[in-house]
């Protein structure tokens, strides 16, 4: 029921949890190039053909179906990732982790990210201020996400920073 308040209705609620579901699955293919990029003659049990193609069309049709979804879903949903950061930022806090195993440099675009979707669906065509027509929202949801996906490749997470990071988390952690 706690799910309800903010949520006016049954088709409300299905709203949110798909955008949050599709925002999920749109960093799939920002980790298949990140990896690709990192290691890429490593050898897979299977290696997806036209990757640096599927992986932006993937990205795209993720970010037009969390758009599709609406400026009054879009906006809780940012509200509910933001109580959800504050969440993340107190619990390292409260443990004390150094800024740098945080791995935040390689999270940086989640900002841009977020803010930009939420601003496209503010101006667009789905329950916004419709400044951005029908049509032309496709147009920049697609720059959009290239420019992104663009700034999330770049900022990714070396492997040899990863694992040390890693091996530091693991050496901080208290045995049970």
């Amino acid at each position: 029921m706690f799910l309800f308040l903010p949520l006016p209705g049954w088709q409300a609620m299905v709203s949110f949890l798909v955008s949050g579901m599709v925002i999920s699955y749109a960093m799939g293919p920002i980790a298949l190039l990140c990896m690709r990029k990192e290691l890429p003659d490593e050898k897979r049990a299977f290696r997806l053909p036209g990757a640096y193609i599927i992986c932006p069309l993937a990205f795209y049709f993720c970010n037009l179906l969390s758009y599709w979804t609406g400026w009054e879903t879009i906006y809780k949903l940012a509200i509910a990732i933001g109580i959800g950061l504050l969440f993340f930022i107190f619990s390292n806090i409260k443990r004390r982790f150094p800024l740098s195993m945080l791995g935040l440099k390689s999270a940086i675009w989640l900002g841009p990210y977020l803010l930009g979707l939420v601003l496209i669906s503010y101006l667009g065509a789905f329950g916004g201020k419709n400044i951005i027509p029908f049509g032309w929202d496709f147009l920049i949801i697609g720059l959009f996400s290239l420019v992104i996906l663009y700034f999330a490749i770049i900022s990714r997470a070396s492997i040899a920073s990863s694992e040390v990071v890693f091996d530091e988390t693991l050496a901080e952690i208290p045995s049970m």
